[in-house]
Order: C-alpha cells, then sequence, then structure tokens
C-alpha cells in the first residue's frame, strides 16, 4: 500500500494576522494605484478588492480595512507605488510616510 503525505508550507499554515494585514494593505494599494495610473473605474478596483479579499477568506477583516489607520496606510501606500502598480518606489515623496503608517497600525 502506498501511503501520500502531503506537507503545507509553513507559511501557509502559519499565516498570521499581521500577514495577512500586509496583504490586505497591498491588494489594497494595487487598485487604488491602478484607478490613478491604468484607467480603472473605482468599481472595478472595488471588484479587484472584493474578489481576492473572498477568495483569501479575508471578508472578517473588512471592518478592520475601514479604519483611519488601515485606510491611511492603503492611501500612502498606493501613492508610492510605481507607475505600473507592480511595486512599491523606495524614492516616492510618499514612502516614508507609507512606512510609518504601516509601523502605526503595527505592520
Amino acid at each position: 500500500m502506498l501511503a501520500i503525505i502531503c506537507i503545507a508550507a509553513p507559511s501557509a499554515l502559519a499565516q498570521t494576522s499581521k500577514d495577512i494585514k500586509q496583504k490586505i494593505i497591498g491588494l489594497n494599494a494595487y487598485a487604488m494605484c491602478k484607478v490613478r495610473n491604468s484607467g480603472y473605474s473605482i468599481e472595478r478596483a472595488s471588484a479587484i478588492i472584493d474578489k481576492g479579499m473572498s477568495a483569501q477568506g479575508w471578508n472578517s477583516y473588512k471592518p478592520w480595512l475601514k479604519t483611519k489607520g488601515a485606510a491611511n496606510a492603503v492611501n500612502l501606500t498606493g501613492l508610492s507605488m510605481n507607475k505600473s502598480c507592480t511595486d512599491i518606489n523606495p524614492r516616492s515623496i510618499y514612502f516614508k510616510d507609507a512606512i510609518k503608517a504601516m509601523e502605526a497600525i503595527g505592520l
């Protein structure tokens, strides 16, 4: 008899609230960046966020996302992204403030 053992990657098993919140900030900042730089509509950006959060099982974090601190972190992170929305631009005038906003909410 052949036994098959599946072992999940440790990061997949041990995803902390902090990890999830960082990813939620990133997802929302990406969508905001796409509105600003790629002409996405607010509706399209909202759909990206809703689909991503639902697919990952993060809907319980929606109230947290509406807090002043989280909204500020999303805004500043989105503003500090490069024009193609693929990464943070450390030369952005918003970069240091984005880092401070993340630290202010414990991320």
